[in-house]
């Protein structure tokens, strides 16, 4: 049977599917005879939101609490490793006014709505080797969720035609699209100990009462954990920023 998620998101492509086929008739009927295809490449911006928050806190964290660690321990070497990857694949929906200036050049006006399919991971691994020669410890994890959220743009573009049936493109785009909502699994090796479980993505400010500082974090393998979290709620990956794109429009 599928379940209530599935049937959301399968009611909301197939109305998303109706409008854009809408839309992409009303612009052939507009144009009178044809259709046309765009290439477009430029740079991105994405302010990222919780992810950088997390980065900052728990790079913090572990410099904080080696620092204490120096002072108490016999370790030699601590080294470890921390990847993330962020994936977004949108599926947009929008309208466009034209400003023409003359027969080959025109201002254009646009904006929308986008649907993110989005994935957020984390790959990383430590290892601790003691001075001693006593055993120190070799950890693993990977992290992997996925989450469906809604977003908005707007900007606006300039066009100039160079044939008939080639034009060169500008687009300036603002967008502002917050995905919360991340689910998935995680997957985790300490030393002979495998683990692995479900979990949601939160955000979290975690109190380290013996470094007397706060931290934040997102709930993911190597994250500290202790009883004393605040400001517990989904964690936002923010995908909001702004792009300069450039590129050509082919007449067909």
């Amino acid at each position: 049977m599928m379940s209530m998620d599935k049937k959301k998101g399968a009611h909301i492509l197939s109305w998303l599917a109706v409008l854009a086929l809408f839309i992409f008739y009303s612009d052939l009927k507009a144009e009178g005879r044809r259709f046309s295809i765009k290439f477009m490449g430029g740079i991105s911006s994405h302010s990222l939101g919780d992810v950088n928050a997390y980065l900052e806190g728990a790079s913090q964290y572990k410099i904080d609490d080696l620092k204490f660690a120096l002072l108490n321990s016999s370790f030699s070497t601590l080294t470890g490793t921390l990847n993330h990857r962020i994936k977004a694949i949108p599926l947009s929906v929008g309208i466009q006014y034209a400003l023409p200036l003359s027969s080959k050049t025109q201002w254009y006006l646009f904006s929308g709505g986008e649907f993110y399919f989005s994935k957020f991971s984390e790959l990383g691994q430590e290892r601790l080797e003691l001075k001693s020669g006593s055993p120190g410890y070799a950890q693993t994890w990977e992290a992997v969720t996925k989450a469906i959220g809604l977003g908005f743009y707007g900007g606006l573009g300039f066009e100039l035609g160079i044939s008939r049936e080639v034009s060169l493109l500008i687009e300036a785009q603002a967008r502002r699209a917050r995905i919360s909502g991340f689910s998935g699994t995680s997957k985790e090796k300490f030393n002979q100990s495998e683990d692995e479980e479900s979990f949601d993505l939160y955000y979290y400010e975690f109190y380290g009462s013996y470094l007397e500082n706060s931290y934040k974090f997102l709930n993911l393998p190597n994250a500290e954990r202790g009883f004393n979290l605040r400001a517990l709620r989904d964690a936002i990956i923010d995908l909001s920023g702004f792009s300069l794109k450039a590129g050509i429009k082919i007449h067909l």
